[in-house]
């Protein structure tokens, strides 16, 4: 966590050395000039040139990119409907689990905020603080980041009237929600954890043991819900922030 949290500041500075510095340096040459007795009105077409380049008159990302409407509106649709989607896959039951002993089994499916919900039964002291930040941890990294920086993008595309300084804010709080969000990393750890559960369930049970649990799981065909909402989940909003990125930080 403090690398991740180290990462999110040196980018901070890296931006502002490297995609600011040119502003800066217009800056200081309109300073020098304006000094300049000779060179005053030049100075003065050379800041009104400067002041146009920063603002350009332009509020949105649509403006701000050249971005068409229709664009926008796909960006839009894609964004709400990766949203829905995963929100249903976190949420809908998407494996189960089935233990038997003799001739008695029992079956319970599980999604992935069910799961969540559950942390603190697996623990003795269900109101322990480490239980609860485990909990906590759980939605905010698998259900909470992954809608959040969709939402994020969605405000950044949608809203015409932003100024420059916050699509850049906006878009900051976007990138680090996706480095924080785990969704693909949630799926692909889902799909190993059930495959391994009977391997390391029955590898704990004695040979012949007429009266130990046997463990199976398997994957329910919901499951395929909550693979669209990750793939489109992850793919949105590497396809936006590259866009994102290019129009505010690469403007010629």
């Amino acid at each position: 966590m403090m690398s991740l949290l180290s990462t999110h500041v040196i980018l901070h500075y890296h931006r502002k050395v490297n995609y600011h510095n040119n502003n800066n340096t217009n800056d200081n040459n309109i300073n020098t000039a304006r000094d300049s007795n000779d060179n005053l009105e030049e100075a003065g077409a050379q800041l009104s040139t400067d002041i146009d380049d920063d603002t350009s008159g332009k509020h949105g990302m649509k403006a701000l990119g050249g971005l068409s409407t229709g664009f926008v509106v796909v960006a839009a649709i894609s964004l709400l409907l990766s949203m829905i989607i995963y929100l249903a896959g976190v949420i809908i039951k998407s494996f189960e689990v089935t233990s038997t002993r003799g001739t008695e089994s029992e079956s319970t499916s599980y999604s992935i905020t069910s799961i969540g919900i559950e942390i603190p039964n697996a623990y003795i002291d269900s109101s322990h603080i480490g239980t609860r930040f485990i909990q906590a941890m759980w939605f905010f990294l698998a259900v909470v980041m992954p809608l959040w920086c969709s939402f994020l993008f969605l405000i950044l595309y949608t809203f015409p009237g932003l100024s420059k300084i916050w699509m850049e804010r906006i878009f900051a709080m976007a990138e680090i929600a996706f480095a924080w969000s785990c969704a693909e990393v949630l799926l692909i750890s889902t799909i190993f954890a059930v495959l391994q559960m009977p391997i390391f369930g029955n590898g704990l049970v004695e040979n012949d043991c007429t009266t130990c649990f046997v463990i199976t799981s398997r994957i329910l065909p919901e499951f395929a819900l909550l693979c669209v909402g990750t793939v489109l989940n992850v793919s949105v909003n590497v396809w936006l922030y590259r866009k994102a990125h290019s129009a505010i930080y690469h403007q010629s």
